[in-house]
């Protein structure tokens, strides 16, 4: 079976651990133009009125031009500070919030200029947390098509899966379960129960 080549993004979505974690290996595309309206820049959680995205801003705005790997973050508005709180106010109530907010805390309290570098040590330290070490290796150029990968670089072209199994969420009795969230939903919920989760959707979808 070919191994997957995917793009890399801010907090990974349910759907994007569940890809990887029958994976020893990772491949990550960094030599990819910016993609806008994607993960790349956006996470999605729960919080009492429902869905929201967290979105980063980046230098240039909607005329933003450029390779993922030199992607800056804007500094004109205080995002990460914004972020934090949202995330708070989401899942300070969770049951495993207190357990794990500390290891993320360096990621909204201290600069973050280059978008792909934040992702990627977002990424890695995310894994750790989950205790899902994987090698992550880096395109070493653009990878056109190949029977070597399955290509899950385009995030729009996924075909969304339905079966997400229940579990509880802080907001559940307002506005029912919400599947697919960004993958701090499931650790928040779950706890070290997570990985179970990922690894439960994986063979599921098989």
């Amino acid at each position: 079976m070919p191994s997957a080549l995917l793009f890399l993004p801010y907090l990974p979505s349910v759907q994007w651990l569940a890809m990887i974690a029958g994976q020893t290996t990772i491949y990550i595309e960094q030599h990819e133009n910016f993609v806008k309206g994607t993960s790349r820049n956006r996470a999605v959680i729960a919080t009492a009125q429902g869905r929201q995205t967290l979105s980063i801003p980046l230098k240039g705005g909607r005329d933003h031009h450029q390779r993922y790997q030199t992607t800056q973050t804007s500094t004109a508005e205080p995002w990460q500070k914004k972020h934090l709180h949202s995330l708070q106010a989401a899942y300070a109530s969770a049951p495993y919030y207190e357990h794990y907010i500390h290891r993320l805390l360096p990621f909204y309290t201290t600069p973050q200029p280059l978008l792909f570098d934040f992702n990627m040590q977002l990424l890695r330290e995310l894994l750790n947390i989950l205790k899902m070490e994987r090698e992550i290796i880096l395109t070493t150029h653009y990878e056109t098509a190949s029977v070597a990968f399955s290509d899950r670089r385009n995030e729009k072209r996924w075909l969304l899966r339905g079966d997400f199994p229940r579990y509880y969420q802080t907001f559940e009795d307002r506005h029912g379960f919400l599947p697919n969230l960004c993958a701090l939903d499931v650790l928040f919920h779950l706890g070290p129960q997570a990985k179970d989760y990922f690894y439960h959707l994986n063979e599921l979808w098989k």
